[in-house]
């Protein structure tokens, strides 16, 4: 009597262990991939999508990369045809990336080994002028392929159209970097989504060049107090040890002479950063923002010229000097 008591007890266990079997076999609501991958190389979340709306041209792909914040790629872009938009991104910003693609409840297809993002030839090649390349679009028509990669293996799911918008306003709270942000939600419209307070014309800020850098050292206050008096200044690049280290992706530097820097006599009066970001000008010695009336109108017209909005001076403004993190 027993054994048939057990038996029978077996019987709703065993269905529920094949039950589990098939649905894992069909895929995973919460691969683990996706949150160990934080830990791996080469983490990278791909968005493949051809949205049912009015398109001149296929959407390209959107791809984000991890990499650290002192990394030279971090919170830069480039653009691949056709495998479409790369945008590198920190560890945190992937991390609210992935939090958010864990709580949709997508069925994930994980596979051991990682995904390769390449371009693929089309067999047979076509003649001339054809394109030679095959256009990437996703698995299956009418969904959003979420295609997710590390050294650790790799995992796809499907979204459904209807929910892309949605689900992608839900994502976008992931990013704090203004390129990351601004590349997402260009992304969005592109996909028929409506991105409240976005403007989808309106261009990334462009960075101040070392010319324009140059301009503002000469206004310096220092500068215009020496020109008052008769002298002039000059400037150069800092000496070797005194640039070990220093951001040289977010400043420009300069150290700055009293008259020619090349003629008998001169000497360096200070050493002076400007934010290729935001076209701020420290003070390197007292570690102060330079201010100054003169200063501020070529750096408003600067500001107006290369699309520097307040809110990317907020970001940027207090980046270190030093490289190594942020």
């Amino acid at each position: 009597m027993s054994s048939i008591r057990i038996g029978r007890a077996l019987v709703p266990l065993t269905t529920l262990l094949l039950i589990s079997a098939a649905a894992k076999g069909q895929g995973e609501r919460k691969p683990a991939l996706l949150t160990t991958c934080l830990y791996e190389k080469n983490y990278a979340i791909r968005f493949v999508y051809n949205p049912p709306v009015p398109q001149n041209n296929v959407v390209k792909p959107l791809t984000f990369k991890q990499v650290e914040t002192w990394d030279p790629r971090y919170g830069t872009w480039s653009t691949d045809v056709p495998l479409g938009l790369t945008q590198w991104i920190s560890p945190e910003e992937m991390k609210g990336l992935v939090e958010g693609l864990v709580g949709l409840g997508l069925v994930w297809d994980v596979s051991p080994k990682p995904m390769v993002f390449r371009r693929e030839p089309v067999e047979p090649p076509p003649p001339p002028p054809l394109w030679p390349w095959k256009v990437v679009m996703p698995r299956r028509k009418g969904t959003m392929e979420v295609d997710v990669t590390c050294d650790g293996g790799s995992a796809v799911a499907d979204l459904p159209s209807e929910g892309v918008c949605s689900v992608m306003e839900q994502l976008d709270r992931a990013f704090t970097n203004p390129t990351a942000m601004h590349i997402f939600r260009s992304e969005r419209d592109e996909w028929g989504c409506k991105v409240p307070g976005f403007n989808p014309y309106e261009t990334l800020p462009q960075h101040i060049t070392h010319s324009e850098a140059a301009i503002l050292i000469n206004l310096l206050p220092i500068a215009s107090d020496l020109r008052s008096k008769g002298s002039d200044i000059d400037w150069g690049p800092l000496d070797y040890e005194d640039s070990r280290g220093l951001n040289s992706r977010d400043y420009w530097f300069f150290l700055v002479y009293k008259a020619p820097r090349k003629a008998e006599g001169s000497a360096p009066i200070g050493r002076f950063a400007v934010n290729d970001q935001t076209a701020d000008v420290w003070d390197m010695d007292s570690g102060k923002l330079v201010q100054s009336r003169e200063l501020e109108k070529v750096q408003a017209i600067l500001r107006r010229e290369h699309n520097i909005s307040a809110s990317w001076i907020d970001y940027y403004r207090n980046h270190p000097l030093e490289s190594g993190g942020r």
